[in-house]
């Protein structure tokens, strides 16, 4: 059995939300991903390689997905929020906390 490991946490720069590998660095810890490039070739636009892009986030904000999905298909992150839920493990048992309103972690 093979699980997804991935992380999302907010870039410090944008406050945008990215999702991908964590790496600590000496300058601070990052989430790196891949984008596709798109090359401009007149009338039609062309998907190239992959641009690795390796963003710094903030460390607060970082959450591990838990290999779950959320009924409409969402990826579920411990220690993210999913709408008005926030999603924590308890020893070996995912649980769902209902919160009073929504807060800054997404």
């Amino acid at each position: 059995m093979n699980r997804e490991i991935l992380f999302k946490a907010k870039r410090i720069d944008n406050g945008k939300w990215v999702q991908g590998d964590l790496i600590h660095e000496p300058y601070g810890t990052v989430v790196q991903y891949y984008k596709d490039e798109i090359e401009d070739k007149g009338n039609c636009a062309k998907i190239g390689s992959k641009k690795r892009i390796k963003a710094t986030v903030d460390s607060a904000t970082i959450c591990q997905y838990t290999g779950l999905t959320d009924e409409t298909g969402e990826k579920i992150y411990e220690g993210g929020h999913c709408g008005i839920y926030r999603y924590i493990f308890h020893g070996k048992r995912l649980c769902r906390i209902r919160l009073r309103r929504r807060s800054s972690m997404g």
